[in-house]
């Protein structure tokens, strides 16, 4: 059953990718909207009425009944937005938004176990800053095929161990369950030695 902040957060993720942005563009600041996430605190008429002119349903936000989207424009061209993204995107950067938001829940999740200033990140995602060697080989480690990534083409997922772990959980048979034990040995048989690269990808296995 999805609380007042994982309906917030699945609204953010879907039509915003990233909390930080969402925030900008509604004019709030991002630590309230965190709260919210987080359901440590609730928004006031004030707050709820500027998530309502950004195209969110108050309504579904409350209850889960209905559509997310607000029957105001912003809501429309959301709603319209979202039904023709539903594809994989056709640029680098759009196909960075949805790999991440795909396979890491969102961007702030994202940074967070890689350790990424989410500012940058999300200035390189939506202003279309170009990333620095630095951060592509982060991108690389985290899972995601820079091929693929380039040019559209190929397996998404870099033959490396932490896109082994998140193609595995994509399949169909991957048990969530597992032990510490058996991830261990998954991890050992992907050679894994560096502590650094252990503690990340248990990340990704627990997570």
């Amino acid at each position: 059953m999805l609380t007042f902040g994982d309906r917030l957060n699945k609204f953010i993720q879907q039509n915003f990718g990233s909390n930080i942005r969402f925030a900008e563009i509604v004019g709030v600041k991002f630590t309230s909207v965190s709260r919210y996430i987080y359901n440590k605190s609730m928004p006031g008429g004030e707050m709820l009425s500027k998530f309502y002119e950004s195209g969110l349903s108050i309504d579904w936000l409350i209850s889960g009944n209905g559509s997310m989207y607000s029957i105001n424009s912003e809501g429309r061209k959301l709603k319209m937005k979202y039904q023709e993204s539903k594809e994989i995107p056709t640029t680098p950067f759009g196909r960075l938004k949805y790999w991440i938001n795909d396979n890491y829940r969102s961007l702030e999740n994202y940074c967070m176990i890689l350790n990424i200033d989410a500012d940058i990140l999300t200035n390189i995602l939506y202003d279309d800053m170009i990333p620095d060697s630095g951060l592509i080989t982060t991108i690389r480690k985290s899972g995601c095929n820079i091929q693929w990534l380039v040019s559209g083409s190929g397996d998404e997922y870099e033959n490396n161990p932490a896109g082994v772990l998140l193609k595995m959980k994509k399949h169909e048979n991957y048990d969530e369950e597992k032990t510490n034990e058996e991830k261990q040995k998954l991890l050992n048989k992907l050679e894994v030695s560096k502590k650094d690269d252990l503690k990340f990808l248990m990340k990704l296995v627990v997570d």
